[in-house]
């Protein structure tokens, strides 16, 4: 059999990023940044599957329309020193990403029934971070950092089939498709950078962190961790 194949396929978009940093203070610094990147996915697929002797023996066809996605970001920190030996600086991250989607898959055969399958996704996923470090340079050949950090992390996503054949509708969705899972996680640290010498570095630290991991949706469930 001789298979004739198309693909037709659209694809755009743009990113915007910003980014600033200034001294407020002789003893205070901020950094901050933002990026925005929205895209759009079109596809278009088409084919024709022949037999041996030339004949027509079905079409198949496939077709995505609203292939989006936004993704956005935001960041900064700002770093204040105490003195020459002491500083501490707060680090904060959210991020965010949306997608979704209409998908449609038809094979239609010269003798037979056809089928269609029709599936929607959606997907939105996110990270939100803040962090703080106290550093201190006070002991000889030693930098001391004690921090800790706490993070809700999350992923949220859709997924509907339907399959359509003149007999009617049928739902083609597997378990579990919808669903949201999150992370919520602490932790906090101790670490010691020592000079030994010219030639050796010594780093040493010491870490504790817990976290709680939730599903809900189709299916719930939680775990924890230390």
């Amino acid at each position: 059999k001789y298979t004739a194949l198309a693909i037709v396929t659209t694809i755009s978009g743009t990113r915007t990023a910003s980014s600033r940093g200034w001294k407020p203070t002789e003893a205070d610094s901020v950094n901050l940044n933002a990026q925005l990147t929205p895209s759009k996915d079109g596809r278009h697929t088409f084919s024709e599957v022949f037999g041996p002797t030339g004949g027509l023996l079905r079409t198949e066809d496939s077709k995505v329309t609203g292939d989006d996605a936004l993704a956005a970001e935001l960041g900064g920190d700002w770093e204040h020193r105490l003195s020459d030996a002491a500083s501490f600086k707060l680090i904060g991250l959210a991020s965010d990403r949306r997608t979704g989607s209409d998908e449609r898959y038809s094979r239609r055969p010269v003798t037979g029934p056809r089928r269609d399958t029709l599936i929607e996704r959606s997907s939105d996923s996110g990270e939100y971070v803040g962090r703080g470090v106290f550093t201190w340079k006070g002991a000889a050949q030693h930098t001391v950092d004690f921090g800790g950090e706490l993070a809700f992390n999350f992923l949220d996503s859709g997924l509907d089939i339907t399959i359509v054949t003149p007999g009617g509708a049928v739902d083609g969705t597997p378990p579990v498709a919808n669903t949201r899972v999150e992370e919520k996680r602490g932790e906090v640290y101790v670490s010691d950078a020592w000079q030994v010498s010219e030639q050796l570095k010594l780093e040493s630290s010491l870490t504790v962190e817990t976290s709680t991991i939730t599903q809900s949706g189709d299916a719930e469930q939680e775990r924890e961790f230390t």
